[in-house]
């Protein structure tokens, strides 16, 4: 089960770190405040795709996304 999210200069996220729950099943949130981009990372996350550091926040040295896994990273 995915139990946490966390993303560091992804987009609009300089450090974001989200709980998941096997019940949680929607985002939601004020328009333009990153819901896509926690999307985005997992796909980045998942399939590489773009990839290379295409989502990389202005200015920041470097991105990552890290994905929780029955307790692994």
């Amino acid at each position: 089960m995915f139990e946490k999210l966390v993303i560091k200069n992804f987009q609009k996220h300089s450090s974001l770190e989200i709980d998941l729950d096997e019940k949680v099943t929607t985002i939601v949130g004020p328009s333009d405040t990153g819901k896509s981009a926690v999307i985005r990372s997992l796909r980045w996350l998942c399939q590489n795709s773009p990839s290379g550091i295409e989502f990389l926040k202005n200015g920041a040295p470097s991105v990552s996304v890290k994905l929780m896994v029955d307790g692994k990273e």
